[in-house]
């Protein structure tokens, strides 16, 4: 043996093996540690946009029928849509303001930023401001943009006027101090550009431009609508490479817009409306960009997930059905269904209440859920086939995707055939225009085929090319002239085929007759061949959906119902954003305003939404089912559900349907606490009780409870066809009669007890008398630009609920978005005599009674075992801040004195 080399021996072995993993360690140690800085480095240097490719081809169609706004609606839509084409929006309470390059602000509560006052407007500055690696693409795509298209400035506040950057990485964009009690800049609100980034007025202009070529009196030219809709989006796409700027700075806004676009493209195309194929392939490159950054940027925690991942999943759900198929889609898309489904079982109450404990975020949330299960319903059979063998292993993200198949479920009550649109809505169409739009696809469609034929024989053409210059070099004289000869025949061949296909494609180009579908004599490409034996498509009346998340979703509705009080307007409880998932034609509230403003031409009359009214989430809810649960009022967005969906849910299948209880995060059950049986706890017991109460407060001066007593006159009988409604795992409970609407606010804290949009309203009731609000809660206000109104708004002082006194300034309010006060809630009684219910928050027990007498209602407040220099205050809102009284909020950066009563007369 030689010297140089010893024996390796088992322990040599082990310590290379030791060292080898310690070195392999360490290096992807300090990658784990640099990973985003050198990540950020690399991207930085590169384009992020995702460039148009022809190969990947068009945004899958989605949507089935057209989608049609009743004329009942067509004043308001006009309205709106006057107003976007002058880019004009109405934004956060913001009023109808001008949105471009330079103009000036209003201000925040005094707070006004004026630098960006000076910024032009010249397509080649707003290309400039783009980081330089994604400089030359936006050059590109704005000219494509009209010159005439005025564009908007897309990173500010237009309230506020603070203006981001475009060359702003998004993970180094910071709006939050670090201890979450402010914004970093006074007065700055980052959800407005958020909202302007979301595009949801798109979707108007695409019914306007459907009214359009109805020739509905009123309306614009069609074309004006398709070119706003594809001026905005390409304005948006240049100004905001994928990662940079503010609006990338919010997963869940990227994933709003996204599927807005889809939608809104998917309303212009059924609707009639043709785009060119670079228009295309640049929204399809889009929708990658957004798909991408909403996976790899998932607002995923394993111990609290709220409305955020929830929208993220929502939107990769749609995102990844509209791109075309493909393994990464197929994966996408298989995750996003798997986690839609559990994330449902974990946001919503089996009574299908939302667990953020906010009305408004229950809009939010269930539309989220309700749009992604309408695609997933209409997912045709060789996407869902294609689902049954996705690649698990192209999933990189937490939390994991098991391996397929993904389990199917019968689709009962399910009809193929799409229900006839109401009567009352007018749909006819010229036919003459109809038929030539339809040839004009059928003679696309041809010649896109034609044209992918000319390519594989151009490329069997290079192949048999190569395989010929491959034959060996010791081939005969003889045998090489003999293949030239027939080479010179096959590429003969070739040519005479290629310029037949030239023929057929100049004689479909200029053919006036009809086309049938396929042409004939010629194979089909390979992406339209039907599956072979091996490979049989899913039955249609399958879905990947189980039976009890089609209850959920009817329980979702029977909530909406609920806490909309008799004049259309819900209840506010909890924070409420303006959010919405999707947004097709908002409710209108119509405001009077000074008529000698120079952008009012027409009328006074200003369109103002009412965020307070939820008809477009009961329709999209009720369009699911035969029967109705909350209105029977036509709405265009049943259309836009049923053409998602291809179909409707019988009423009957998903009562029989048992649904599981919900999951809470850690993944454990929920525990609900229903309401005690009557038998426990009887409305005399809890009588007499008040009673004793009520006496021995007037004789012993020792007596150590504290009672606290209000009476609301009742002018007439309103207790007639009394109902009562509990949703214990929310916390909000109703009594409705004829006349009168009750609910009393007192259950647990939102969000698995984290309480991020609740407020301190335990035990806080709102009533309603002939359709008149007497105790309304006060709203939201804002979030982040001014820290101390929105404590003010979400106080036990802004509501109707009685709180010791100087206990607020006692216990402060944490972090803007968090609300751990430690108590318990208990229902004792609801029913035909009233209310009773207590909480332990103030340290002992405070207990309401809500007592229905025919001509009173007796709310009496008691603080049991109170300690003695104890003084309960009860509060009826509006109360006051600053001196100032707290105006009623009816929407996210709303402030209306006015009282509610005297604007719906």
């Amino acid at each position: 043996m030689s010297k140089d080399k010893k024996p390796v021996t088992q322990d040599r072995k082990k310590r290379r093996s030791l060292r080898k993993a310690l070195r392999t360690r360490i290096r992807r140690h300090l990658i784990t540690t640099a990973d985003r800085k050198v990540r950020k480095v690399v991207e930085k240097a590169l384009p992020t946009f995702t460039k148009p490719d022809a190969k990947v081809g068009f945004l899958t169609p989605l949507l089935r029928q057209r989608v049609t706004v009743p004329k009942a609606q067509e004043a308001w839509l006009i309205a709106l849509t006057e107003r976007f084409l002058a880019h004009r929006f109405d934004l956060l309470g913001s009023g109808w303001v001008l949105n471009r390059y330079g103009v000036g602000c209003s201000g925040t509560e005094g707070v006004c930023y004026s630098e960006a006052d000076v910024l032009s407007s010249q397509p080649e500055d707003c290309a400039r401001r783009v980081n330089r690696a994604n400089r030359e693409i936006s050059f590109w795509i704005r000219s494509v943009i009209d010159r005439h298209f005025e564009p908007l400035d897309w990173q500010r506040d237009l309230r506020s006027g603070y203006r981001w950057s475009e060359e702003s990485w998004h993970g180094d964009i910071r709006y939050m101090r670090k201890d979450m009690k402010a914004s970093i800049h006074p007065g700055v609100d980052v959800k407005f550009p958020w909202e302007m980034g979301r595009m949801q007025h798109l979707p108007a202009l695409a019914l306007a431009y459907e009214a359009a070529r109805r020739d509905r009196p009123g309306f614009c030219t069609a074309e004006m609508y398709r070119l706003e809709f594809c001026h905005t989006f390409l304005d948006f796409h240049a100004a905001n490479p994928p990662r940079y700027g503010v609006q990338w700075s919010s997963p869940m806004d990227v994933a709003i817009r996204a599927v807005t676009l889809i939608f809104t493209r998917e309303l212009f195309r059924t609707a009639g409306a043709l785009f060119s194929e670079d228009f295309e392939h640049i929204l399809t490159s889009s929708i990658e960009d957004h798909l991408e950054f909403t996976y790899k940027e998932l607002e995923y925690w394993q111990e609290l997930r709220g409305n955020h991942y929830l929208a993220n999943i929502a939107g990769i759900v749609i995102m990844a059905a509209a791109l075309p198929q493909s393994p990464k889609s197929d994966a996408r898309l298989a995750f996003g269904i798997r986690e839609l489904i559990h994330e449902t079982q974990c946001q919503f109450h089996p009574d299908g209440a939302n667990f953020e404990g906010s009305t408004s975020y229950h809009r939010l949330s269930a539309e989220a859920v309700l749009y992604a299960s309408s695609v997933v319903l209409g997912l045709s059979r060789e996407r869902l086939t294609a689902l049954q063998n996705y690649d698990h292993t192209l999933h990189k993200r937490l939390p994991k995707l098991p391996p397929g198949p993904l389990p199917m479920y019968p689709r009962e009550g399910f009809s193929e055939e799409l229900p006839s649109p109401p009567a009352s809505v007018e749909t006819e169409i010229d036919p003459e225009e109809v038929e030539v739009q339809r040839q004009q696809a059928l003679r696309e469609k041809r010649r896109r085929t034609l044209k992918r034929q000319l390519e594989a024989l151009e490329r069997a053409e290079r192949a048999a090319r190569v395989a010929e210059n491959e034959q060996s070099d010791d081939t005969t004289l003889e045998s090489k002239r003999t293949k030239q000869r027939k080479k010179v025949t096959q590429e003969e061949e070739l040519k005479a085929i290629g310029v037949i296909v030239e023929k057929m494609v100049e004689a479909v180009e200029s053919d006036t007759e009809e086309v049938s579908e396929e042409p004939q004599g010629t194979p089909s490409s390979p992406e339209e061949e039907s599956p072979g034996p091996e490979e049989t498509l899913i039955d249609a009346s399958l879905t990947p959906l189980p039976g009890w998340m089609i209850q959920r979703l009817r329980q979702m509705a029977r909530f909406a119902g609920a806490i909309s009080k008799p004049h259309g307007r819900i209840i506010q409880i909890g924070d409420n954003d303006n959010g919405r998932f999707f947004k097709l034609l908002a409710t209108s509230i119509t405001e009077t305003v000074d008529s000698s403003r120079s952008w009012e031409r027409t009328t006074n009359a200003v369109p103002t939404e009412d965020h307070l009214n939820h008809r477009e989430l009961h329709a999209a809810l009720d369009s699911l089912f035969d029967t109705p649960l909350v209105t029977n009022t036509t709405h265009p967005v049943s259309d836009l559900i049923q053409g998602l969906t291809g179909g409707r849910f019988t009423a009957s299948i998903v009562e029989s349907v048992q649904s599981p209880p919900r999951l809470v995060s850690d993944g454990t059950e929920e525990a609900m606490s229903p309401l005690p049986p009557s038998d426990e706890i009887t409305w005399g017991e809890l009588e007499d009780e008040l009673w004793r109460l009520g006496k021995n407060r007037s004789l012993d001066e020792n007596f150590s409870h504290q009672v606290v007593e209000t009476h609301f006159p009742l002018k007439g009988d309103l207790l007639g066809n009394l109902r009562h409604t509990s949703y214990p795992g929310f916390g909000l409970h109703c009594i409705v009669t004829d006349g009168l609407w009750l609910a009393v606010r007192c259950g647990p804290p939102g969000q698995n007890g984290n309480g991020g949009h609740d407020h301190r309203d335990q035990l806080h009731m709102e009533l309603t008398l002939r359709n008149k609000d007497i105790v309304r809660d006060p709203g939201t206000g804002y979030y982040t630009p001014v820290p101390e109104l929105r404590n003010a708004y979400r106080g036990a002082e802004a509501h109707y609920t009685a709180v010791p006194k100087g206990w607020s300034e006692a216990n402060p309010l944490p972090w803007l978005f968090q609300l751990r006060d430690h108590f318990e809630t208990r229902v004792l009684y609801l029913g035909p005599e009233g209310f009773v219910g207590e909480h332990t928050g103030y340290g002992f027990t405070l207990r309401r009674w809500v007592v229905l007498k025919p001509h009173l209602l007796r709310v009496v407040d008691v603080a049991m075992d109170a300690p003695e220099d104890l003084s309960l205050v009860v509060t009826v809102p509006p109360t006051t801040h600053d001196g100032k009284a707290l105006a009623f909020s009816p929407g996210y950066g709303q402030f209306d004195p006015m009282p509610v009563e005297k604007r719906l007369k």
